[in-house]
């Protein structure tokens, strides 16, 4: 396996979502800010402990809201910024426009809302047991999405707030608009010190913006560590979109004038100061998400001597045995042999773009088998001592992840000049093993991830006990979502329900909707396999959607089209979310799947995986 799977190689267009550019709308927005609809009230002081989970208790209002604007719900997500676990609740808005929720957090963060087709989207800062109101004109952000191509957080500029962190709200959504940069023009023409020099110019001009603001207004602390944090973050993630974009140019455009330089050390002074000037309330930052993605698709492992590292166990010696066989062996093959007998017993880390002399010689070692006539003895031998390992319980995992975070670690440590592993890297690296599944459930048994877990921790590269925690309890969770009986409630007896008609079989379900691209993608390369096994004696795939997730004509269009042959399921909008909670619904897409008895096998199943882990259940697809 290869940690570095595609993490977000494209971050968002240095534009700071939180403060979107809004034009000639400025003015319009600030009145509509400072109207008195809602009662604001004082906060109540930064928490204690800034990781203190609980529910935050969310409410709003959509004022002119009516049943004609044809939505239903409000979509509200939270990321924990530990585990990249995402929270999502359908909530339904009441007639007249109100809606409320509670949504678990592990610490303050930001909840995202989103409604009305493209309409409505915002992000706001809210707290574990803290409560926070919201109220908008749909017709207010539809007026400024006419006039703005980029959509995203602009409800908060047009938002009244109350409840306990209104007043922190309110303060974030009236910092003056900040300056952009041109990312993707520098990085294709820009040598990576130009680009420097230009990134940091305009951070200091953004810089001043927020600061002129911190010292022209009576500003709670907290909204002044939030906003400059997320000035960081931008700040920060300038500099990896132009080496993501830069890099991704040696291929599409490999004569960039990027291109003809590397960066040296100074050109991640921005690393040094996110590592070493942040705290445990930067994770509330907008940017958290992107940061781990910085590390890999960059030049700065390549400075430090960290790039990622392959693991070859030589186990046993073929060389030897060959010759105790009787095989007359050429000078060449001497030396190979030499090779085997010095390295027997070893690990070996090799870089994966450097020459892989132990794969070079296997081939070797084989050809010599056949020249002597011990080609089956040979084999014979190889698969007597890999049975013998498969005995002894020894993994043949290339790819050794403890060592590679840990080679990682030291190059921070050595580059931020720190005897410990900086806070943020510790949380970066437990978002890159959870989120983007550095160690997929899937690829090992309890027992090999609790061992890499364990190797992980004695390193003290993640030794924050918040971290650690989260570390462990996730993947207590990801193993205890596997093999359970559907619970004897309303949300369970839904999916009995449904599956009741193929007890005997495996059964898939697809949770999809019209709107997830990724769906429809994964049903449209399935047609001709779907053909084939409509009528397997042992498989079922069922789909499934809802309005949450449909409009109804969209729905039923794309099923006539492309699943018109298929088991099709649509529930109504309040068995949809009785579902959505019994699977604790992360997006769409979503697969579950069901053993033959009509338990549970896993819950959050990866659909790349189908075959083989049908085969390991005796069934082939055909």
């Amino acid at each position: 396996m290869n940690l570095k799977f595609n993490v977000a190689l494209c971050l968002t267009v240095m534009a700071l979502t939180a403060f979107p550019m809004l034009g000639q709308n400025q003015d319009f927005v600030k009145s509509n800010l400072e109207r008195d609809a809602v009662q604001i009230k004082s906060y109540p002081g930064i928490p204690d402990k800034f990781f203190s989970k609980g529910d935050a208790f969310i409410s709003g209002k959509i004022t002119d809201y009516s049943r004609d604007l044809d939505f239903y719900n409000i979509t509200l997500e939270y990321t924990n910024p530990i585990t990249g676990e995402k929270t999502v609740k359908e909530v339904p808005i009441n007639d007249d426009g109100s809606f409320s929720a509670v949504i678990g957090m592990e610490c303050p963060g930001f909840v995202s809302l989103y409604g009305g087709g493209n309409w409505i989207s915002a992000r706001y800062y809210a707290e574990p047991s803290r409560t926070l109101h919201i109220e908008f004109d749909f017709e207010d952000i539809q007026r400024l999405c006419n006039d703005n191509s980029d959509h995203s957080h602009i409800g908060q500029r047009v938002s009244r707030f109350g409840g306990d962190t209104g007043e922190i709200n309110r303060q974030i959504s009236l910092c003056p608009l900040l300056k952009k940069c041109d990312v993707r023009t520098l990085a294709a023409e820009a040598l990576p010190r130009d680009a420097a020099e230009e990134i940091k110019a305009l951070y200091e001009e953004n810089k001043k913006i927020i600061e002129d603001y911190i010292a022209s207004n009576d500003q709670h602390p907290l909204t002044v560590r939030l906003l400059r944090n997320e000035l960081l973050g931008e700040y920060a993630s300038a500099f990896g979109e132009y080496e993501h974009k830069r890099i991704y140019h040696m291929i599409s455009q490999p004569d960039a004038p990027s291109l003809k330089e590397n960066p040296d050390v100074s050109f991640y002074d921005y690393w040094k100061r996110l590592l070493t000037e942040t705290d445990e309330w930067f994770l509330t930052s907008s940017y958290m998400e992107g940061t781990q993605s910085d590390y890999f698709a960059s030049y700065f492992p390549y400075l430090f001597d960290a790039q990622e590292r392959f693991r070859y166990e030589i186990h046993f010696d073929p060389m030897a045995f060959l010759k105790s066989k009787g095989a007359i062996l050429t000078s060449e093959e001497e030396e190979i042999a030499e090779w085997f007998a010095s390295n027997v017993g070893k690990s070996l880390y090799l870089r994966h773009n450097e020459p892989n002399i132990y794969l070079e010689y296997l081939p070797k070692v084989y050809a010599l088998a056949v020249r002597s006539g011990l080609e089956q003895e040979y084999l014979n031998y190889r698969a007597d001592e890999q049975k013998k390992l498969q005995e002894l319980g020894v993994i043949d995992d290339n790819f050794d992840i403890p060592y590679n975070v840990n080679l990682q670690a030291e190059a921070i440590k050595r580059f931020t000049g720190q005897d410990e592993v900086p806070f943020l890297w510790q949380a970066i690296q437990t978002y890159i093993l959870t989120e983007g599944n550095g160690l997929n459930p899937d690829d090992y048994s309890k027992d090999q991830m609790n061992n890499i877990i364990a190797k992980i921790k004695d390193t003290n590269v993640i030794s924050h006990p918040v971290l650690t925690e989260a570390l462990t309890k996730f993947y207590e969770k990801a193993y205890s979502n596997k093999n359970y009986e559907l619970p004897d409630d309303d949300r369970g007896r839904i999916i009995k329900d449904i599956i009741e008609p193929y007890k005997g079989k495996v059964v898939l379900l697809d949770f999809w909707g019209t709107s997830c691209g990724l769906c429809r993608i994964h049903i449209e390369e399935s047609t001709d396999e779907r053909k084939c096994n409509l009528e397997h004696p042992d498989f079922k795939r069922i789909f499934i959607s809802s309005p949450v997730e449909s409009r109804k004509v969209d729905y039923d269009k794309y099923v006539e089209k492309n699943l018109s042959e298929e088991t099709n399921v649509w529930l109504s909008e309040s068995a949809y979310l009785k579902v959505q909670d019994l699977f604790s619904y992360s997006g769409l897409p979503r697969y579950v799947l069901i053993d033959r008895d009509g338990k549970v096998l896993h819950d959050d199943f990866y659909f790349e995986y189908l075959h083989s882990y049908l085969y390991d259940l005796g069934i082939s697809l055909n």
